[in-house]
């Protein structure tokens, strides 16, 4: 009857469009990164599937098989590129912590020009006030600066003894 052959066919459109190939199954969650195959890819594997068995075209047996095991293929693919982007997401945030941890550590870079400011001492008093380039770190966390202005002097100060200018 008329309403059988709808049934069957309203069936098989629905089985075709499940199965059907969609240029985004292959992109990640975000829709960022196409890590499939194109069309035209799995039309020449499909191609040389038949090839590798005499030339003739594979039997819906040996299709099915090929399809199935195209897709697991696929899977493993889409699989391993969302694990490598996870990791790149992983370092790149492990980058910037340690890039704001160096930066609480290190206030200062090298060639920044300072002002030295609160040495209490009667040889640091002299200081206040003086301008100053760093050129290093040292071990005991103290800055070394070079004086600007006057003889080429070299000072070790603690950061909290600089501001920048």
């Amino acid at each position: 009857s008329s309403s059988e052959n709808s049934d069957k066919r309203r069936r098989r459109r629905a089985k075709e469009r499940k199965y059907a190939f969609s240029n985004f199954s292959a992109f990640d969650k975000e829709g960022e990164n196409f890590t499939g195959k194109t069309f035209e890819q799995k039309t020449a594997e499909e191609e040389l599937e038949e090839l590798m068995n005499g030339g003739a075209p594979l039997n819906l047996k040996q299709r099915d098989a090929f399809k199935r095991r195209q897709a697991t293929e696929e899977k493993a693919q889409m699989e391993r590129a969302q694990k490598e982007n996870a990791a790149k997401k992983a370092a790149d945030e492990f980058a910037k912590e340690a890039a704001a941890e160096a930066a609480k550590m290190f206030p200062f870079k090298n060639g920044d020009k300072v002002e030295i400011f609160g040495l209490k001492s009667e040889a640091g008093q002299k200081l206040n006030g003086k301008l100053a380039q760093v050129t290093r770190y040292e071990p005991s966390g103290r800055v070394m600066v070079e004086m600007l202005r006057g003889l080429s002097a070299f000072h070790s100060v603690k950061p909290e003894n600089l501001r920048r200018c």
